[in-house]
């Protein structure tokens, strides 16, 4: 039998999928051996941060899992399975759609939704192609600021972002209420009811169930606090990994400040300082989380005996990615393709077809469950799907499988984690940060821990040249391009707003660019000016313009500048607020240009006063960075986590930050000298476009 190309596996029908894979008829054979196929249920249970060794069955020293453990029993292990991206967000919508984060547009976490006329979920498929009934009950997690019902569900069970662990309110179905309780037995209630309710329905039903549990912070039910308070925790095989010879950020003890200016420069160490194994309380709290949803697994795979479909519903259970628990010289969180952090547990139960206690060894990944479910369906993959159906491998047959895959991350919350791509094989595994050209290479068969790097290693010059080669035919193969992350307005370019004072009625002053952008002065003073008038402000006065589309910052290329003469500190420029914005302020007699996202706030600084003379200050916010020009001079740049995705709904102000802070640390202090003029463009920046803006 001839092997399987990927492009076989993509391009074809369920049909022909499976005859290539097991020979014409012999996967139909193996369904139908107890009568005519029938198309299975499908029950689907994801965890959030749930390591791919934490359970029962994989040898955890003191977690008891006897339900999970069950399913292993009863299913099949795929005991090499990974994410794409290990962030939820991103990791959620490539198991739902089949592909990479890079393909559906959820590249960072809790900020968009993929767009399911372009990247259709399984679910979606399974209703309009197959005729399921399909449900969704948990924690979407995709955008957070929306719990309502999502394009392919016949039933919706939901809350906005993370949740609680207590006492959630729920949407159902558009219909919010508080719920009294624990969240992951609720879920599991909504679940349970859910299935009872389809079984005698005549239809074949689809029922993804996304847990809260384990997520930080971790909150074990009631009935299981303290389960684990007696264990014994040993530190894992990494902990004491010195991380010598890692690349130099991975070398400093980074965390996620508030505030991350461009003038502070952390110095990697040698080596990292050995620390004590000291495991908290959270470690044993984490176990424990997971205790009610291995009962909630028990319960619906009861439920599925009760009703008498066992037989006919493939139960799928996986997490959304790993998580470290001190692996990897102490690490925590996830994001990281270390094996800890990109790898997952993934148990599939399907006794039509399935082997009981059966073990595929091959690399799945998580966008291979939507083709398999689809296959196992009897319904065609969307043709944007870039997983492969393992329904081959759970009747056995290997014959075509990958033997690379492709991990991508892409910067959020933690902005000094930069951009990664990985390529992993069975043996290898070669990293690349792109943005600050540093890599890693580890030999997975000697150095399963990966604590020796040997990417710069004398006779590893072959070996990174093969995997880098491979990586590169991955990227290509799969359409990643480095500025899917930062996609280019669709708005006009040009001048956006500008702002003259030298004719001022009754406080409103004229948007000379044409767009309406008009704004209202409060307080400031009419004051001689570098080439007409300016306004003065002291410290209380401000000018504001209200938000508008033209207004809109979101994405790339944006410019703010300014021609000041500061006597003293304060904003010179705020648009946004504590969610999201942008600011250009005086600070201890030095510019500074912050951008704010979320709970970071990013600054380019200068290097020295603008006191007591005419500046020309630029704000510039590009594809990757923002920057600060100082009369038309580079003084301070910042990679950004991600651009801004939305207008700021706060007004823009001169002279005072009117709305939420921007920038906490300076947005309380109004400015202090002359404000002759500020204009904002959308267009591309640097020293030659700022210089010739400074000169018009």
């Amino acid at each position: 039998m001839r092997p399987i190309s990927r492009r076989e596996f993509m391009r074809a029908g369920t049909g022909a999928l499976a005859a290539a894979a097991l020979g014409t008829g012999a996967l139909e054979r193996a369904m139908a051996a107890e009568g005519p196929r029938r198309r299975p249920n499908i029950v689907v249970v994801i965890t959030d941060d749930q390591r791919f060794d934490a359970m029962g069955c994989m040898g955890h020293p003191f977690l008891k899992t006897p339900h999970l453990d069950r399913l292993r029993r009863e299913g099949v292990l795929l005991a090499n399975a990974f994410v794409t991206t290990s962030l939820c967000s991103p990791s959620r919508a490539s198991f739902l759609t089949g592909t990479y984060a890079h393909t559906h547009g959820v590249m960072l976490n809790a900020t968009n939704d993929y767009d399911p006329a372009r990247t259709p979920s399984f679910c979606q498929l399974l209703r309009d192609r197959g005729g399921y009934r399909t449900a969704f009950v948990g924690k979407w997690h995709l955008d957070s600021e929306r719990d309502d019902p999502r394009e392919g569900f016949d039933h919706w069970v939901s809350f906005k972002g993370q949740g609680v662990y207590f006492d959630p309110e729920i949407n159902e179905n558009g219909q919010r209420s508080k719920q009294a309780g624990y969240i992951t037995d609720i879920l599991t209630d909504h679940a349970d009811r859910w299935i009872r309710q389809e079984a005698g329905g005549g239809r074949p039903f689809c029922l993804y169930l996304a847990h809260k549990a384990v997520h930080a912070p971790f909150q074990p039910a009631p009935r299981h606090e303290g389960a684990c308070a007696d264990a014994r925790i040993d530190p894992p095989a990494s902990f004491d990994d010195p991380r010598r010879g890692k690349p130099a950020w991975k070398r400093t003890n980074y965390g996620s400040p508030l505030r991350l200016r461009s003038s502070v420069r952390v110095e990697p160490v040698d080596e990292m300082p050995r620390r004590p194994w000291k495991p908290a309380g959270h470690y044993r709290r984490y176990m424990e989380s997971i205790l009610a949803v291995d009962e909630g697994v028990g319960r619906l795979l009861d439920t599925l005996d009760e009703l008498g479909i066992a037989d006919d519903t493939v139960v799928v259970f996986a997490s959304d990615n790993g998580y470290f628990l001190g692996d990897n010289g102490g690490r925590g969180d996830k994001r990281l393709c270390y094996e800890a952090s990109m790898r997952i547990p993934l148990l599939l139960r399907y006794p039509r077809l399935a082997t009981a206690g059966g073990t595929v060894d091959r690399m799945v990944l998580n966008i291979d469950l939507a083709p398999t479910l689809l296959d196992l369906a009897g319904v065609s993959p969307a043709p944007v799907m870039q997983g492969m159906s393992a329904a081959p491998l759970l009747a056995g047959k290997t014959a075509g499988w990958r033997t690379s895959f492709l991990y991508e991350y892409w910067r959020d919350l933690t902005p000094v984690v930069p951009r990664m791509v990985c390529v992993r094989t069975d043996r290898w595994k070669y990293t690349r940060y792109p943005d600050i050209d540093q890599h890693e290479l580890y030999d997975l068969q000697a150095d399963p821990h990966e604590m020796t790097n040997l990417a710069d290693a004398p006779g590893h010059a072959g070996r990174v040249a093969e995997l880098r080669a491979e990586l590169e035919r991955l990227m290509r193969e799969t359409g990643y391009k480095a500025q899917a992350l930062h996609a280019t307005s669709p708005k006009p370019r040009g001048l956006v707003a500008a702002w003259t004072f030298d004719a001022i009625s009754d406080g409103r002053v004229a948007d000379a660019s044409g767009n309406g952008n008009h704004g209202r002065v409060s307080g400031a003073a009419a004051a001689a000016g570098r080439r007409g008038t300016a306004l003065r402000f002291t410290g209380s006065q401000s000018f504001t313009v209200a938000p508008s589309d033209s207004l809109d910052p979101a994405f790339a290329p944006w410019i703010v500048e300014a021609w000041v003469k500061a006597d003293g500190d304060g904003i010179i420029c705020a648009h946004g607020g504590e969610r999201l914005g942008y600011a250009l302020f005086v600070d201890q007699g030095v510019p500074g240009f912050s951008v704010r996202d979320g709970q970071a706030v990013f600054v380019a600084d200068g290097r020295e006063s603008c006191l007591g003379r005419w500046t020309h200050l630029a704000g510039v916010i590009d594809e990757t960075h923002a920057h600060l020009y100082v009369d038309g001079r580079p003084t301070g740049s910042i990679p950004l986590m991600h651009l801004l995705r939305a207008c700021p709904t706060d007004p823009l102000s001169l002279g005072a930050d009117t709305g939420s802070p921007v920038d906490p640390a300076v947005s309380a202090v109004g400015f202090h000298g002359l404000i002759d003029s500020v204009r904002i463009h959308r267009r591309d920046g640097g020293g030659d476009t700022v210089a010739a803006l400074m000169n018009e």
